[in-house]
């Protein structure tokens, strides 16, 4: 929970630094907005309210509005919703533990290629229908293994790379509680998170 209201956090600080960008938010505002840190997932406030509305942003903006001055109150995640913000989260999420899996998957593969190298001429009994079948090598059969491993390699980049999408369109995905500028508002926040977006 604690790593995921990081997450939450982060996304409400970059909305708020897109609005920022376009001049809706003051720089005395940003300044604090951007010193933020996340609130303790123990709170109980937190807690509470999440229980009571049965969703977390609610009470995670109230937390971190009073960690700000009153007067800069009120503007954190205007244009957004809940889903919005734990969508992105989500993605965020997915990226960073994408790279921990990928860098497995190679591991895994550099293992099987030297396998494949040191065992090329290994001689081993094939196997068909759980019988003995002709002859054939250790390090084919791990070519076979590495040859899966590679093309779904290939496949979760491309499904991780697909994800990386900002949301970011307000309720209803009308984009109208963003203003007028909010495709600017949007590819600004999807910049500062390392997202795409894709509007509608």
């Amino acid at each position: 929970l604690d790593a995921t209201l990081s997450y939450w956090t982060h996304v409400e600080i970059a909305l708020a630094k897109a609005r920022h960008h376009v001049g809706l938010i003051s720089d005395d505002a940003i300044a604090e907005i951007t010193a933020l840190r996340p609130p303790d997932s123990q709170s109980d406030i937190l807690l509470t309210r999440s229980q009571l509305v049965g969703y977390p942003i609610i009470a995670l903006v109230e937390l971190l509005n009073m960690s700000l001055d009153e007067q800069h109150r009120g503007v954190l995640h205007l244009g957004a919703t809940t889903q919005d913000i734990m969508d992105t989260a989500l993605v965020l999420q997915v990226r960073d533990v994408e790279k921990i899996i990928d860098a497995h998957l190679v591991q895994c593969g550099d293992a099987l290629a030297l396998l494949v190298e040191k065992h090329a001429k290994s001689v081993m009994a094939g196997r068909t229908h759980a019988q003995v079948a002709v002859p054939t090598t250790f390090g084919l059969k791990m070519a076979v293994f590495l040859d899966q491993l590679s093309r779904t390699l290939d496949e979760f980049r491309k499904a991780c790379a697909d994800s990386a999408v900002l949301s970011l369109h307000g309720a209803a995905g009308t984009s109208a509680a963003l203003g007028s500028r909010s495709s600017e508002i949007r590819a600004h926040c999807a910049q500062s998170l390392g997202l795409r977006v894709e509007e509608t």
